[in-house]
């Protein structure tokens, strides 16, 4: 069955080289490390202690490996993340207006 049919809506990632997508990540998690960790200065881009697996990977990635790296999948998601145009919406903006929409 496709997703479609689940109403679970699917986008291509978009089509820039692994090594951009890479870049955006060290960018997200990037910060002055000679000043103290404050609301300016901090990375953009945490992770909880909880995804062990997807922090395992992300240590782990070798470009090198190819399609069939074992490691390949958690820094893919990251990836079409960190070059995505994505924002964090709260529950309340997720409302229906009178046009029928969101």
């Amino acid at each position: 069955s496709d997703l479609q049919d689940h109403n679970i809506n699917v986008y291509p990632a978009e089509g820039l080289p692994i090594e951009d997508g890479l870049q955006a990540i060290n960018s997200l998690l990037s910060y002055d490390k000679s000043k103290p960790i404050d609301l300016v200065n901090k990375p953009r881009l945490f992770f909880s202690d909880q995804v062990g697996n997807t922090l395992f990977c992300c240590m782990n990635y070798k470009i090198d490996d190819g399609l069939k790296g074992v490691c390949k999948d958690p820094p893919d998601c990251l990836r079409y993340v960190a070059i995505g145009n994505y924002s964090y919406l709260e529950d309340s903006e997720l409302r229906i207006t009178e046009s029928g929409g969101y």
